[in-house]
């Protein structure tokens, strides 16, 4: 019996991985756009519901039998009969209402644990919808019931066409037991919310965080920055034949450095300057540069800051590795020099590193060009009760 129901929870487990992976970006995005930070008990929250939907969706689709078994199903494909399930259970049941000795094994017989199952599939997101997407009782009664039947039409639709006829029986009982279950989980979620902050409180922490630009919050900026960029440069690659961002780095040809030189000034250096601090990566998770006087930066404070940035720290390890190719090819003093130049390099990078464990752990020790530049990242967030009572 329990097989039936471990298989698509065990395959689910398989597949949330990958869903989460893809969640993740557009769920970063909405976060930090909303709160200005990501609160790990929202986090574990939200991706709980992703694999429990997981489960559910799967427990009602796995196992899946073979198709020419199926094409020789020849039993209804519907049942249109409301209760049908509990009438059946109890003209079939082995139950004594007096007699508790029969309750253990009546529980085990199908025609109690299917409708039992059905009704305990909607349970937890009944407490969802109450718990975190605070809604109502008769939201969680019409969210239930939707939810449900897509569970049915899936059935129905023979899993989308991939079968010759449906390997289900599309119930009206579902649709009822799950829609009941919602309900039911709607009602219990006390139980369980009693050992979790609010939402409010939640959002009210979230808002708290938000204000501080975190090291994550610039990371996510920083790879959707990069993301873009080189996506426009693989195709500007594929159609001009244009230098990828991986040859500019290895600096492959006085092209190739020319055009990342370029690409930083456009991208880092003019783009904030006329959007008044941001890049897009900045855009997609609320925040800005501004001076340490919180007035925007003059146009030197761009130069100056990403100049260090793009054009010195980050291709500093390349820069390095690329002189220590050439040392064997030169004697004397030559070599001494490009030795010196290559050690140059990677001290710039190993003490950007060092201030960047310092500053992560410690939050007081700027990185040398942003203490250069006197320039800061700062928060475009607006606290969530603040706007409310605005309107």
């Amino acid at each position: 019996m329990l097989s039936a129901y471990t298989l698509p929870i065990k395959f689910a487990c398989l597949v949330f991985p990958v869903l989460a992976a893809f969640f993740t970006i557009p769920y970063a995005v909405y976060q930090y756009r909303k709160y200005g930070s990501l609160l790990v008990l929202r986090v574990v929250i939200v991706y709980s519901f992703i694999l429990y939907m997981t489960c559910a969706y799967f427990l009602t689709m796995l196992p899946l039998p073979p198709i020419a078994e199926v094409a020789r199903y020849t039993s209804p494909t519907m049942d249109l009969v409301p209760f049908h399930a509990w009438t059946n259970f109890w003209e079939n049941t082995s139950l004594v209402l007096s007699d508790p000795s029969t309750y253990l094994g009546a529980m085990k017989e199908q025609c109690f644990y299917e409708p039992f199952f059905n009704i305990l599939l909607l349970v937890p997101l009944g407490v969802y919808l109450r718990y975190y997407f605070r809604r109502s009782w008769w939201q969680a009664i019409l969210i239930g019931f939707l939810v449900s039947l897509s569970f049915e039409l899936i059935q129905l639709s023979a899993l989308f066409g991939i079968y010759p006829r449906p390997y289900r029986l599309f119930q009206v009982d579902d649709l009822i037991n799950n829609t009941f279950g919602a309900l039911v989980g709607f009602w219990i979620t006390p139980v369980f919310s009693f050992f979790l902050p609010s939402r409010d409180r939640l959002d009210e922490v979230s808002y708290k965080r938000g204000r501080t630009v975190t090291y994550m919050r610039r990371g996510f900026a920083f790879l959707f920055d990069w993301a873009i960029l080189t996506g426009v440069l693989h195709l500007a690659g594929r159609v001009f034949g244009s230098p990828t961002l991986s040859d500019m780095l290895a600096m492959d040809g006085k092209r190739s450095v020319v055009l990342y030189i370029i690409v930083i000034v456009l991208y880092f250096i003019l783009l904030p300057w006329l959007t008044r601090g941001r890049t897009i990566g900045k855009f997609l998770v609320g925040i800005r540069l501004m001076s340490e006087n919180k007035r925007p930066p003059k146009l030197f404070q761009y130069i100056l800051r990403y100049g260090l940035q793009y054009l010195l720290v980050i291709p500093a390890p390349f820069i390095a590795m690329k002189v220590y190719e050439l040392l064997p090819l030169y004697t004397g003093a030559a070599h001494t020099i490009l030795m010196v130049i290559a050690l140059a390099f990677g001290l710039v990078f190993a003490v950007f590193i060092v201030q960047l464990l310092i500053s992560v752990f410690t939050r007081e020790t700027q990185i040398f060009y942003e203490s250069l530049s006197h320039t800061i990242n700062v928060s475009t967030v607006r606290n969530g009760r603040r706007k409310r009572r605005q309107r």
